[in-house]
């Protein structure tokens, strides 16, 4: 009789160790699901956001007026002195507009997308075509610039430089981006470097 209850406690007490590894390997199975799909909508989720961030709708107007900005690294004021090296010319660049006082005479210029359609036909004095070079030219990321309703020649081109360890703005005209003139950060440095050729540039 007492082997007989022996027995059976034997077999209760298996029956329930093998109940709680069971159940213990369940939950670890439902936990590591668990986590597997947190990871999984994580994961899109980052994804998402990424993909919605890389595409950029483009910059209107009020009356939808595609706009184009400038590269950063050509914003900012800058100064050089003019063709017949008398005065100091001055440039500044913001993201969708740039400032000119060449000779004395200022001018304001803003860069607008060539829509090609008939809308180009309507006078603008102060929009600029503006276009963003792709193919660099002499090693320069150049910025063009035309008249609105401009058919002939090749507009003004400018690309951020260093010179000398010093950031500078060339600018460049012609088919060839030939430099015509380097603009510094400051009034002292353009005065340091009036009428110097730089061996990396590219002059007609």
């Amino acid at each position: 009789m007492k082997s007989r209850v022996i027995g059976l406690l034997v077999i209760v007490l298996s029956v329930g160790v093998l109940t709680g590894c069971t159940s213990s390997t369940s939950d670890k199975k439902s936990a590591d699901s668990s986590t597997n799909s947190s990871k999984k909508v994580t994961k899109n989720s980052s994804s998402n956001t990424s993909s919605s961030s890389s595409s950029q709708e483009p910059v209107v107007d009020a009356e939808g007026n595609e706009k184009v900005a400038s590269p950063e690294e050509i914003r900012g004021t800058w100064y050089g002195y003019n063709y017949d090296g008398t005065q100091i010319d001055t440039i500044s660049i913001d993201q969708y507009s740039m400032q000119t006082s060449f000779s004395g005479q200022a001018n304001t210029t803003y860069f607008y997308r060539n829509p090609n359609d008939a809308s180009f036909q309507v006078q603008h004095e102060d929009w600029g075509r503006a276009l963003d070079v792709n193919e660099p030219a002499h090693g320069l990321h150049f910025f063009n610039i035309r008249g609105w309703q401009q058919t002939a020649g090749d507009g003004q081109s400018y690309a951020g430089h260093t010179e000398d360890g010093q950031a500078v703005l060339v600018s460049a005209s012609g088919a060839g981006y030939w430099t015509d003139a380097v603009y510094f950060k400051t009034e002292a440095l353009a005065k340091q470097y009036k009428g110097q050729k730089f061996a990396d540039l590219v002059y007609q």
